[in-house]
């Protein structure tokens, strides 16, 4: 009788009637015991114990021993504690490499998108915000100018007894015109600030 592992001893004690029993258990137990020694706590012996071990199929673990590099251990000995080190190596490796292509992915999406736009920028379809800024800022004074000039251009259309009364009543609609527009020109504008904060 040869036990596989050290729970099997203590039912080969029991068994025990002779001195020749005797020593042929402690025979065995020493060859357990160094069995243990040798291969120590944290080794499997066949394929399936490692697989066991990882909760996978046997055709998966060995298939680790055709990856390079290939699982650590040999027939009969299975080092688990360097197998699941060299499984988290694996799976770290494989994450490195999935965000170093994320990464790459990225930059390569930032750099079309900004050759993109100096293409547009170069065809005029797109043009810069200082630009249309300064554009912006020039038609609204050339409006504000303009807008103000009516209420004079009304008043000298208008007959004689109602030329001052055209004349103000025209400025004030023309300047509340202009306060509105100014208002929401800067609500638009603080709204901007703060969606950039």
């Amino acid at each position: 009788m040869k036990p596989n592992e050290r729970s099997d001893l203590p039912d080969l004690l029991a068994a025990c009637d002779t001195v020749e029993d005797f020593a042929e258990y402690d025979r065995i137990e020493a060859e357990v015991i160094a069995r243990e020694a040798a291969h120590g706590k944290w080794n499997a012996t066949t394929l399936g114990e490692v697989a066991e071990f990882f909760s996978m199929a046997v055709q998966t673990v060995k298939q680790w021993r055709m990856e390079t590099p290939p699982m650590p251990g040999n027939d009969g000995v299975y080092p688990l504690r360097e197998i699941v080190k060299w499984r988290l190596d694996k799976v770290l490796q494989t994450d490195l490499a999935a965000a170093k292509r994320q990464q790459d992915f990225e930059l390569g999406r930032i750099q079309v998108e900004t050759k993109q736009i100096e293409l547009d920028r170069e065809k005029a379809l797109i043009l810069d915000r200082q630009e249309v800024e300064l554009w912006a800022a020039t038609a609204l004074i050339e409006l504000r100018e303009g807008i103000m000039q009516l209420p004079e251009m009304l008043a000298a259309s208008a007959p004689q007894d109602l030329k001052d009364f055209t004349r103000d009543e025209s400025d004030r609609h023309c300047r509340d015109l202009l306060l509105s527009t100014a208002r929401r020109l800067e609500l638009s504008e603080i709204g901007k600030v703060r969606a950039e904060e």
